[in-house]
Order: structure tokens, then sequence, then C-alpha cells
């Protein structure tokens, strides 16, 4: 499983792992709210996806779709370990072409 440490400790650009950060949202200050943006400076649920890239990008993985995939499985394991059925199964069994 990954996390975040929202809203604190974002990642920035003085963190060892920024080289493998490939995503990034449009931000604004939050005396400027806007709902298509992310506040500025916050570590918001939606970064977690660059946890993912520095996770994966210390690994070595160049493609991070499986392992995306993984992830989520293991996640769903945890917490609703009921509801996993064999299309989630399928799912990660499929490899890297599926969406």
């Amino acid at each position: 499983m990954i996390e975040t440490d929202s809203p604190y400790c974002e990642i920035k650009n003085t963190h060892a792992g920024i080289n493998f950060v490939k995503s990034s949202w449009p931000s604004k200050k939050k005396e400027k709210y806007d709902p298509e943006c992310i506040v500025k400076g916050r570590n918001e649920p939606c970064l977690v996806r660059q946890v993912l890239e520095v996770v994966a990008g210390c690994k070595g993985m160049a493609e991070i779709e499986q392992f995306s995939k993984t992830v989520y499985h293991n996640t769903c394991r945890v917490f609703f370990p009921l509801d996993l059925d064999s299309a989630a199964d399928a799912l990660l069994d499929a490899g890297p072409n599926v969406n």
C-alpha cells in the first residue's frame, strides 16, 4: 500500500525522489481558492499518484500501470477482503495493457 501525508509534506523540489515525479496539477494559493485547482503547498489526496511514481522510480519500474493495479489490489485486500472477486484478480493478472 502507499499513502500521502495529506494534508502535509507534499513532494517538494528538494526531495530525493522529485526526479521520478511526472504528474502535476494546477494549483493556487488558498486565498484564491478555485475548485479546479489544488491548494498550493498542501498535499492533496490526488497527489498519491506522485507517491506511486516515486516508489516505482526507486524500484526501477519504467511502466507503473501494473504496479498501480497491484497496489490497488493489495489495498482492497486490506480494507475490503470480502468484496474481492475473480474480476479483481483477473484485472491484476491481465497485465499492463488492460484499462
